[in-house]
């Protein structure tokens, strides 16, 4: 009897670790499906797929590269707040709370709203809410190619020392300095590694400072507030490490 009792329970157990093992090869094995628009609310937690290839050229002489380079996300719906999808272009444009890592969203809009998951989610004034969003943009045209020879020209660039990875930028260093002085605001000239010089652009809009970096290829910009300006770096690496956990291969 006891005999027969064990491998019952054994054979229920074998059962159940069967089920939980299916269950979890079925969600990693979800297809891709990648979406063209935002068809759903803004604090939508659904998980919805999103497809950037890569491709050289601007508007309609965007081409796709050779051999194709291509970014899929399977991230939270309301992660999303900009999604142009053409043939030519695409453009996707995420934001998420720093101390968090929760979708911006969330924190601004009606608490009835909000599904909360037993996430730390507490309604935050605009100011509040602002003053810790990350904004990320993956444009299909912004890619290694585009941007080739940038980090060379940026860093010719280099004024004072502010820190010892961020630089004040001095437009009169060299003739390649003119293009980027023509912009409005603050500049800087970021040390990201050894030859990884970047562009930092600061205005007076609340998230306004704005820099692009690496990730697969691409070139993403982040834009951040600029209390955040001395954390610069550690905005890229927050940004990359978002960005990965919503990669999918």
């Amino acid at each position: 009897m006891e005999m027969t009792l064990r491998m019952t329970i054994v054979a229920v157990l074998a059962v159940a670790t069967s089920s939980l093992s299916w269950s979890s090869r079925s969600a990693s094995a979800q297809s891709f499906d990648p979406v063209g628009k935002l068809s759903t609310w803004y604090t939508d937690r659904n998980s919805i797929d999103i497809e950037i290839t890569a491709a050289n050229g601007a508007g309609n002489e965007a081409r796709p590269l050779d051999p194709p380079r291509v970014l899929r996300l399977r991230l939270e719906r309301a992660y999303v707040h900009t999604l142009i999808s053409k043939p030519s272009i695409s453009i996707v444009g995420l934001s998420f709370d720093l101390p968090t890592g929760l979708p911006s969203a969330l924190f601004t809009a009606p608490p009835e709203q909000v599904d909360v998951r037993g996430d730390p989610i507490r309604q935050l004034s605009h100011s509040e809410a602002i003053a810790r969003m990350i904004n990320v943009v993956v444009e299909s045209n912004i890619s290694g190619e585009s941007m080739g020879g940038a980090s060379a020209k940026i860093s010719k660039c280099k004024g004072a020392e502010i820190q010892s990875d961020l630089l004040a930028f001095d437009k009169d260093r060299d003739r390649a300095c003119k293009i980027w002085s023509l912009f409005s605001g603050a500049k800087y000239v970021g040390h990201l590694s050894e030859n990884n010089w970047l562009f930092i652009l600061c205005t007076n809009s609340p998230i306004g400072c704005t820099v692009r970096f690496p990730f697969e290829g691409f070139f993403p910009s982040v834009s951040f507030n600029v209390r955040h300006l001395s954390q610069w770096r550690t905005i890229i690496e927050k940004a990359t490490a978002f960005l990965k956990s919503k990669e999918l291969p």
